[in-house]
């Protein structure tokens, strides 16, 4: 099994959900979880972008985070997106002013789907993705592979039921899991650099 991740998708859906706190996420960990005994997990794929963000401190985090999840093991990142400036108009204000917006992950999803595909890498492929620009990719590999498995695992906060009815497949994963799937507070990289789990983020408890 290949998991393919679009990280932005994850990340403003869970800020969106208002779980910030489980956004230090250890990827291979919350997946291993949902296998079932006969399957492998050969691969986390994680798609973002760099470059142009909101702030200075957030750039911080993202780096911080990408950088202790390849120091922990198990997840491929792919900075595959990049970032151009659109136009945003505040429906609060009614100004327009310009926004920094996340392109090209879904397509570097889709050619790493296909490509994997053709390859034979995977008999089952998971898409955590909400973005619906994936369903020609996805409806090409059912046709060419049709014993090939694929399944959507909306993000949560996002989904995309295009994309769902499209793949015909959907499995959720719950904030307990989200909870358990944390990485450690503090990640030692391989140059001795101590990577912290941003304070912004809070601890990764459930609320009762």
């Amino acid at each position: 099994m290949i998991v393919y991740v679009d990280g932005y998708n994850v990340y403003h859906g869970l800020c969106d959900k208002q779980w910030r706190r489980y956004l230090w996420l250890d990827y291979r960990r919350l997946f291993e979880r949902e296998l079932r005994s006969e399957q492998t997990l050969v691969a986390v794929n994680y798609f973002t972008a760099l470059g142009r963000k909101q702030s200075p401190e957030s750039t911080e985090r993202q780096q911080q985070y990408l950088a202790a999840l390849e120091a922990h093991g198990g997840v491929n990142v792919i900075p595959a997106g990049k970032f151009k400036m659109r136009p945003w108009r505040c429906e609060a204000c009614g100004h327009t002013r310009q926004r920094p917006q996340e392109k090209m992950t879904d397509v570097a999803i889709a050619v790493q789907l296909t490509a994997d595909a053709h390859a034979d890498a995977f008999d089952t492929a998971w898409l955590m993705c909400a973005d619906a620009d994936l369903i020609p990719a996805v409806r090409y590999v059912a046709a060419t592979f049709p014993d090939k498995v694929l399944v959507v695992l909306p993000p949560r906060g996002r989904r995309s039921d295009d994309l769902i009815a499209a793949v015909g497949r959907k499995r959720d994963i719950g904030r307990s899991r989200h909870a358990q799937a944390q990485l450690p507070d503090v990640v030692l990289a391989a140059d001795g650099k101590l990577l912290r789990r941003p304070a912004e983020w809070g601890p990764a408890t459930i609320s009762t």
